[in-house]
């Protein structure tokens, strides 16, 4: 079973080196089918190999939290494995035991997501296993007793990764602590503030129908249909999640060494910029990859020979590490480069020698076999997410497209898409966080 970091923190991923479009993997582009059933949006893709894979996806996270009930996403989460009021918590964990089936249950700024992988049937009996915590899950005071200790133990984990502090973090400053800024981890006063009611009051709000996407691959989609149709019967239609619009402000946050007992011998520092929506990030995604990453440790294989590398990285040997990432969303993204160097002091030059890498990709000051690099990069980062059945699934819950109109997507990105994402991020706030030995870390530019 994954940590609870493994997808909904979304750490800033790593560029791959450059391809060409012969190298790219060969993934099945089939188109998959989407239906409304029984007020369920129901999407599946057939012609894959290996497990069937399905997904629950609710739409609703910890953007849709406020500060009273600021954590109730991740209590959610840690409740699946509770009792219900259909089953003891020995019984229901033995029955999905026996199915052989790999379950697991995040939570994301957007989304709560019960996925299953196994074979077929495995799958109808995990589906059931979800609509059960969701509509007959037991609630009662001592059920959370337990709970609390998980959360405690996930918020003290968090601490412990300067990533995800400094991602945490970073959202916080992007979005003014609004929105896309509530925090993912629980935040400690939650651990003891959290009650039933709370609990209760966000699921008979968010967890209906309209809400829901059920997703496979594995699964023909009259299947798909059928469990939507049979499993979801006791569950309201609802009205579909509405929210406002995150707004990207940008600021800054240093977090001194001290208040945590990880990461105190180093800096680690995001500076990020107003990026752009799922499903409109082509050209942001691009931009990426022809800035890619770089590092002056060692690490057995040939280094990124990026704009990050030989303009950022190669001129401040204090850096170990600079890594470009883009984080999307439904209505906002934000993009930009995260360092681990050996002191703040490192992070003036490298921010001056990053923003003039920006300036002169907003001036269209690449070549035209860069930009055919950075986009096979960007289309062989997009197959290998939608390589296995589970990747497939993922992309299938969040996407409102096919990976074959989101490839084309990228294929038809042009200079003019790259220099407007750089221009537009050159034009928004920076957002700049460091953990650490923070002293010498510019608070702007």
């Amino acid at each position: 079973m994954k940590s609870f970091r493994s997808k909904a923190l979304r750490k800033f991923s790593t560029a791959v080196q450059s391809v060409s479009s012969t190298d790219a993997p060969q993934v099945n582009l089939s188109e998959v089918t989407t239906t409304k059933t029984n007020g369920i949006r129901c999407v599946s893709r057939q012609g894959t190999t290996g497990n069937s894979v399905c997904s629950l996806r609710i739409n609703a996270g910890t953007r849709d939290e406020t500060y009273d009930n600021a954590g109730v996403s991740h209590f959610i989460k840690r409740l699946f494995f509770a009792p219900s009021n259909l089953q003891t918590q020995l019984s229901f964990i033995n029955g999905l035991q026996q199915s052989g089936a790999d379950i697991r249950v995040e939570h994301g700024r957007e989304d709560i997501v019960y996925t299953v992988e196994g074979n077929e049937s495995a799958v109808t009996g995990a589906v059931s296993a979800f609509v059960e915590q969701i509509e007959h899950g037991r609630l009662l005071d001592w059920d959370l007793t337990p709970k609390r200790q998980r959360v405690a133990y996930d918020i003290e984990a968090s601490l412990e990764d300067p990533q995800v502090v400094v991602s945490e973090a970073l959202h916080d400053v992007a979005f003014s602590g609004e929105g896309l800024g509530q925090p993912l981890v629980a935040p400690a006063y939650s651990v003891n503030g959290m009650t039933i009611p709370k609990i209760l009051t966000f699921m008979d709000q968010n967890m209906v129908k309209e809400n829901f996407t059920l997703s496979a691959t594995g699964v023909s989609h009259q299947s798909l249909e059928k469990m939507a149709d049979e499993i979801f019967y006791g569950i309201d239609v609802g009205t579909a999640n509405t929210r406002p619009q995150s707004q990207y402000t940008g600021g800054y946050k240093m977090i001194s060494e001290h208040r945590f007992s990880g990461g105190e011998s180093q800096t680690y520092t995001a500076l990020a910029f107003r990026g752009q929506s799922r499903g409109d990030n082509s050209g942001v995604s691009v931009l990426t990859e022809l800035l890619g990453n770089g590092s002056n440790t060692y690490e057995g294989s040939l280094r990124s020979a990026g704009r990050v590398q030989r303009n950022v990285v190669d001129q401040t040997p204090e850096i170990n590490r600079a890594t470009s990432f883009q984080n999307t969303y439904s209505d906002a993204g934000i993009f930009g480069v995260y360092f681990e160097s050996e002191g703040g002091e490192s992070m003036q030059p490298a921010f001056k020698n990053y923003i003039g890498q920006l300036q002169a990709l907003a001036k269209g000051n690449f070549s035209k076999s860069e930009l055919e690099g950075a986009k096979n990069r960007s289309l062989r980062n997009l197959y290998n997410q939608t390589g296995t059945p589970s990747g497939i699934v993922d992309y299938l819950q969040e996407s409102q497209t096919t990976v074959k109109h989101d490839a084309q997507k990228i294929s038809h990105v042009d200079a003019t898409a790259v220099q407007r994402a750089a221009q537009v991020a050159l034009d928004s706030k920076p957002s700049i966080v460091s953990f650490g030995k923070t002293g010498g870390v510019p608070k702007s530019l």
